[in-house]
């Protein structure tokens, strides 16, 4: 895993904190991202990088790994 965290946090407190904060099972990918209400041709137009609209840009779940002690 290649990340740009404090040299402090290894990889492996990493992996802790993605495997407690996001349901990455299909099911919960869906949920996350809202991907049952499709909006491709809204992506496809422009790309999906960089406009906040789209759920993976609101990073709801960093707030509660940046309480976390390190």
């Amino acid at each position: 895993m290649k990340h740009s965290a404090p040299r402090k946090w290894q990889t492996e407190q990493l992996t802790l904190l993605v495997r407690e904060f996001f349901d990455l099972r299909p099911y919960g990918l869906i949920q996350m991202l809202d991907l049952l209400h499709p909006i491709y041709k809204e992506t496809a137009a422009y790309g999906h990088f960089g406009r906040e609209h789209f759920p993976w840009e609101k990073p709801t779940k960093l707030p509660n790994c940046v309480k976390l002690p390190v």
